[in-house]
């Protein structure tokens, strides 16, 4: 019985293996990171990461699952920090609101 190649999926792996590819270079390139990155290249990473992310996307609605749509804002701060013991000191873990969507933020250019 062969095999049937989902597009979707091939699609999604083609996107992510451009964007890591991609990565890849522009860290050879810099050396590691010693030397600054060029403008183009870090739009061009960008680009290429947002078409693996809609592929995705499309990916997870074509398995029949609606991704869960996240609103910033929606979660709550406990009124009272949680405290831990961690190797004999106590620590307290505060609850902060999420981060700023990704949409919304300011463009690299």
């Amino acid at each position: 019985m062969p095999e049937e190649r989902d597009p979707a999926l091939a699609a999604w792996m083609a996107a992510e293996s451009a964007a890591y590819t991609a990565i890849h270079a522009l860290y050879q390139r810099t050396q590691g990171g010693r030397f600054s990155a060029p403008d183009a290249r870090i739009e061009q990473i960008a680009r290429l990461r947002k078409e693996a992310d809609v592929r995705f996307a499309s990916l997870w609605g074509a398995l029949g699952t609606a991704a869960q749509p996240r609103v910033a804002g929606a979660v709550t701060a406990s009124p009272e920090p949680v405290r831990a013991v961690a190797m004999g000191q106590l620590i307290e873990l505060r609850s902060r609101a999420a981060a700023e969507p990704v949409e919304k933020r300011r463009s690299l250019g």
